[in-house]
């Protein structure tokens, strides 16, 4: 019977932690952060899906122009289909600064210290 009584205690203590984790405020956006949201990928799909003409810096044409080879081995030989490599993206604005992030990138980096504990 202790041993289960402690067993329930320690239970009760993780679902706070848990909850506490859950109700975290990211100080800097003001936005509740979860360990189930995903807030680079997110962006990602955001801005891939709202760019109509991607003239980018080369090498980063979300797919288009991707080598037949590396086509072949991404997707399996399926010609002219590059919805995979649509992410394939430049650093933009709506996905953040990697060296001074303060949106998306910030986030995730939020999520990941809290899920490794750091």
């Amino acid at each position: 019977q202790q041993q289960q009584q402690q067993q329930q205690q320690e239970q009760r203590q993780q679902q706070q932690q848990q909850q506490q984790r859950q109700q975290q405020t990211d100080s800097e956006t003001g936005r509740m952060l979860s360990q189930s949201d995903t807030p680079l990928i997110d962006a990602i799909q955001r801005a891939s899906q709202s760019v109509r003409a991607p003239f980018f810096f080369p090498g980063h044409k979300m797919g288009e122009g991707a080598p037949a080879p590396l086509r072949e081995a991404v997707l399996g030989g399926a010609a002219g289909r590059t919805a995979p490599l649509r992410s394939d993206l430049p650093e933009l604005p709506e996905l953040d600064n990697l060296f001074s992030a303060e949106g998306p990138i910030h986030e995730a980096q939020q999520l990941a210290s809290e899920a490794f504990g750091a």
